[in-house]
């Protein structure tokens, strides 16, 4: 997933994300990739977690918030919201607190350039 993030990201944009749902996401941006696994949390419904994800990628990028910290912004998010059930976001309380458990791995030096 690492050199399909990197292609995207070669075609133009800025940044490139791919989902892998509950098992994290893997994102790029400039000459960074990263694998942001989320913390394990008990689904109560995934409606609107993918979307809340990418929403709070789009607020730490437009912040102007490092790569890092919008990356494990945006997965602390989309897990929170996964966990909260129905079709409610997370409020800003749990996401924090999943903030410290979202594991990045580096990817962009497992792949040539």
């Amino acid at each position: 997933l690492a050199r399909a993030v990197r292609d995207l990201r070669d075609m133009g944009p800025s940044t490139a994300v791919i989902s892998m749902g509950a098992e994290g996401w893997v994102a790029g941006r400039r000459d960074r990739i990263v694998l942001a696994a989320p913390p394990a949390v008990t689904a109560r419904s995934s409606v609107g977690a993918g979307d809340a994800l990418v929403a709070a990628l789009a607020y730490a990028m437009v912040e102007g918030l490092e790569f890092e910290t919008s990356v494990r912004l945006a997965a602390a998010m989309g897990a929170a919201t996964a966990a909260a059930g129905g079709s409610s976001v997370a409020d800003m309380d749990a996401v924090r607190a999943m903030l410290p458990q979202v594991a990045l791995t580096r990817l962009d030096q497992e792949i040539a350039q």
